[in-house]
């Protein structure tokens, strides 16, 4: 049993939680005999209530102080992420299989910087079967809430008492919650209900641009160094002045207190040339002002983002700040808190989370814009040949990164440029065998077009096989290359929509340097299927001594709609039944072999070299004999 009553009637908003856990096999046992509640000290007050096991009919009562240690966990400290919560800690003792474990506690207290205003959100569904789940709102009867549910949550029954309504929620006996894989992130796959203060957009604006307003000069010290990008095109500048903020700060985020909605003071920021993306983003907007551009901080939520439009206005619907940047009639999305970014303004990757809330006057809701595929990748294998089909042979491997996929492989080189190594060479291994690195790996980064190229030569065990009865070797170009992009088979009865990533075009070469002619013609083919193209190619040139194994595929959407999932997966089959190809040459004695294309080269190749041994001793024959 889930119980959950909120008291908003108080001086002090109060959430009494209480649940009641059977424990039905020794895998709960650990689960059961553990309590955690986490808390703010700075505005918050934990109480406990009852931590009670009842076994047999017979309750026995625990003092929660007498297994409880009060913890600072920091569970997102490795990503330098300090928010100050506090966790209690409660291990319960001598639980054993059949026990009901009891705990019940309240919290009081609320942050400050949201005034009063509620929000909140509760599920009825669970990882497990739940006998009944039930929450209690109180409030006074003239407060006005904006309600929305999902997925057959349960509608409330309401009673009044004096100037309090009281909103009861109750499911009964839920069975586990079935989720799907590859689900986009703005998808609630639970009964869930959201109960907002009502409110608009531009009050949630209101909120919080002030907290970004601009407070005087800048530091001296980032006055000069920003002076210089004042020469620049008002683009360049836009640009310089985004990897300048990128480059200088270390990504820090403190979030006590009122830390995880207010940025801090310009010259703390710089001062400690490290900040979240609040202060990033209002650092950023400074320096764009300050160059005479239009900027302003914006509020996204990087989880919900491409359903905010149906989301009641709330304080707490954002996550994330970047930057808007209006510029020669256009809409900008810089983040300020990525690696730094190399290109032009038109190059660098705009993050977009469908909908946002720019921090200005009269701000509503804004549409991001949609993201058009980009050119992300693109491998080339280049195979070469010994003079049978069991030499090894040489391997050149160069793969180009454009777009967002750029700027993570240069962080992922330059963060660990040994692993990054590594990996490409076991990579390699997974394909090939046990391949031999011949030098060192080059790398190219050109960041005037944001390109950034790996390239490395190996030495590989041959991929040809041979099959001495049909007097062939044979080549079987077949990887995981398009089936790593097209994920799992994807079950025609979703019922929620398909994730399929960024929209992107990607390519892989395989080109081959023929040992022999190849006795095949080319193919080039199209599949279309929703919101994804492949083309898949062979490509032959005249003297059949080079081909080019072409592999395609373009994403034009982040996702799938469930109706069209099984035209999806009937697209993913045909894809991947083409997706390789089989090369076939000639051999002869274990050695590949150039064989005749015609009746005249036929003669040339068997009875040439006889003709050429009769005629030479023909002609000592007949100089022995003075003819």
């Amino acid at each position: 049993m889930s119980d959950l009553q909120i008291d908003l009637t108080g001086a002090r908003r109060t959430r009494f939680s209480r649940t009641v856990k059977q424990v039905t096999g020794a895998e709960g046992l650990q689960q059961a005999a553990v309590a955690t509640v986490s808390f703010d000290p700075s505005y918050e007050q934990l109480t406990f209530h009852r931590v009670c096991v009842t076994r047999a009919g017979q309750e026995r009562h625990i003092d929660p102080r007498m297994c409880m240690q009060v913890l600072r966990r920091e569970p997102d400290l490795e990503r330098a992420i300090y928010d100050g919560r506090l966790t209690a800690h409660l291990t319960i003792p001598d639980i054993r299989v059949g026990d009901l474990v009891d705990v019940a506690f309240s919290v009081a207290g609320e942050r400050p910087i949201v005034g009063g205003r509620f929000a909140e959100e509760w599920l009825f569904d669970w990882d497990c079967w739940v006998g009944e789940t039930r929450v209690r709102l109180r409030a006074k009867q003239d407060r006005q809430f904006v309600i929305r549910t999902w997925n057959g949550a349960p509608e409330p029954e309401t009673r009044l008492e004096g100037d309090i309504c009281e909103r009861v929620w109750t499911a009964r006996e839920r069975p586990r919650a079935e989720l799907e894989t590859d689900m986009p992130s703005w998808v609630r796959p639970y009964a869930s209900v959201r109960v907002c203060d009502r409110m608009s957009w531009m009050d949630v604006a209101d909120v919080f641009a002030p907290l970004y307003a601009s407070r005087g000069e800048l530091p001296a010290e980032l006055e000069a160094e920003i002076a210089p990008l004042a020469r620049l095109s008002p683009r360049d500048r836009a640009v310089e002045a985004l990897r300048l903020v990128q480059t200088a700060l270390r990504y820090q985020s403190v979030s006590i207190g009122e830390g995880g909605f207010a940025p801090r003071e310009l010259n703390e920021i710089w001062a400690s040339r490290s900040g979240d993306c609040k202060d990033a983003s209002r650092l950023l907007t400074e320096v764009l002002t300050r160059l005479g551009l239009s900027a302003c901080p914006t509020l996204v939520n990087t989880w919900r983002g491409d359903v905010l439009d149906e989301e009641p206005p709330s304080l707490l619907a954002f996550d994330h700040c970047l930057v808007q940047l209006l510029i020669d009639g256009e809409t900008r999305w810089l983040d300020p808190t990525l690696a730094p970014q190399a290109g032009s303004l038109d190059q660098i990757y705009q993050p977009r989370f469908g909908w946002c809330l720019p921090l200005r006057s009269g701000a509503q809701l804004t549409p991001m814009g949609k993201i058009e595929p980009a050119e992300v990748f693109e491998m080339v294998e280049t195979l070469g040949h010994g003079r049978r089909p069991t030499d090894t042979i040489d391997l050149d491997v160069k793969v180009q990164y454009s777009s967002w996929a750029a700027e993570g492989e240069r962080r992922r080189w330059a963060s660990d440029p040994h692993r990054a190594e590594r990996e490409i060479q076991e990579q390699r291994r997974a394909e090939y065998g046990e391949v031999e690195l011949v030098d060192a790996v080059r790398k190219v980064d050109d960041q005037k077009r944001n390109i950034f190229e790996v390239a490395a030569t190996y030495r590989a065990p041959s991929p040809w096989k041979l099959l001495k009865k049909a007097k062939l070797a044979e080549l079987q170009l077949q990887d995981a290359f398009i089936e790593r992009q097209l994920g799992a088979p994807p079950n025609a009865r979703r019922k929620w929509p398909l994730n399929m990533g960024r929209p992107r075009r990607i390519r892989h070469v395989y080109e081959i340097r023929l040992p022999a002619p190849l006795q095949a013609p080319g193919w080039d083919d199209t599949y279309r299927g929703p919101s994804v193209t492949a083309r898949i190619q062979l490509q032959v040139d005249r003297g059949g001594r080079t081909a080019r194994f072409v592999r395609e595929l373009e994403v034009r959407e982040p996702c799938i709609p469930p109706s069209q999932v099984p035209a999806f997966a009937d697209f993913r089959s045909e894809v991947l039944s083409h997706s390789g190809a089989v090369l076939r040459v000639a051999v002869r004695n274990d050695r590949f072999h150039t064989p005749p294309r015609n009746l005249l080269e036929n003669i040339e190749a068997y009875w040439g070299r006889w003709l050429v041994v009769i005629f030479f001793l023909a002609y000592w024959a007949a100089a022995l004999l003075g003819v």
